[in-house]
């Protein structure tokens, strides 16, 4: 053990949440137990969830989730080729957290090599989307680039408004409206 609440397991230089010591409580506001009154707060989010932590805490889990990524880079380089603007990217780096979260529980509660069989799979599976940003040098959009997105959206509309009156249509059809 390190620090308080975290764990460096396998002598990988890198601090895992002790899971033994952060519970979703500590880290998330919110009770799933009953109150007093017998009335129970909402339940806790899962610990992956960081929406709502305080400045300091969050920070935290940043700073270790980066050093974790930095960990697997270099222990999985093979596979993992990740650009340095990745905390940038919401979906990968929300698949990057879940991959995190994965692995600290199997480190430091699984039982069966099947699940560790499991994670490297998925991650082999996940780390061929992920090559495709590796290039990414996270540049400003061009202004010609937003306004294709602006058109693509504005196509979009379009065609889910299509397909909305052609259920309409159709509807019409079947109540005896039109041949």
């Amino acid at each position: 053990m390190s620090e308080q609440g975290t764990t460096d397991t396998e002598g990988s230089g890198v601090d895992f949440p002790d899971p033994d010591v952060i519970e979703p409580d500590d880290v998330h506001e919110g009770d799933p137990f009953p109150d007093d009154d017998g009335e129970a707060d909402e339940p806790a989010p899962p610990l992956w969830v960081w929406d709502g932590l305080d400045d300091e805490l969050y920070q935290g889990l940043w700073r270790e989730f980066a050093s974790w990524v930095e960990w697997l880079e270099d222990a999985y380089g093979t596979w993992v080729e990740l650009p340095p603007c990745w905390p940038l990217h919401e979906a990968l780096r929300e698949e990057l957290r879940l991959f995190w979260y994965w692995h600290i529980e199997l480190m430091t509660t699984e039982e069966s090599p099947v699940t560790g069989i499991a994670w490297h799979n998925d991650l082999r599976q996940s780390t061929q989307a992920w090559r495709e940003l590796a290039s990414c040098e996270h540049a400003e959009q061009l202004r010609y680039h937003r306004q294709l997105a602006e058109q693509r959206r504005r196509r979009h509309e379009g065609f889910l408004e299509q397909a909305i009156a052609t259920r309409n249509d159709a509807g019409r059809r079947h109540d005896g409206g039109e041949a």
